[in-house]
């Protein structure tokens, strides 16, 4: 599974398709002040980028797979002004 999401932190590994996405925010709804590694991610598809930017992870922690870290430090100013997601959105 690439996505190992038992404690409060979410580690993301391999490639984390659309099926993940749902994963995730499962995590984030139980863990909101959670930390989510992507540090062994090597290809995320939309949906779960897009749910990362939604719940706001406490701390991300980059990947290491160049392009994907590229994209998400693009997207870093977004993280920090948009209002996490909650159960009512």
């Amino acid at each position: 599974m690439p996505i190992d999401a038992d404690g409060p932190r979410a580690v993301l590994h391999g490639h984390c398709r659309i099926e993940e996405a749902e994963t995730l925010l499962d995590w984030a709804l139980r863990h909101p002040e959670g930390e989510a590694d992507l540090s062994q991610c090597r290809h995320l598809h939309s949906a779960v980028l897009q749910t990362l930017l939604a719940i706001r992870p406490r701390r991300i922690v980059p990947p290491q797979e160049p392009w994907l870290a590229a994209l998400l430090a693009g997207h870093s100013p977004l993280i920090e002004e948009t209002p996490p997601c909650n159960p009512s959105c």
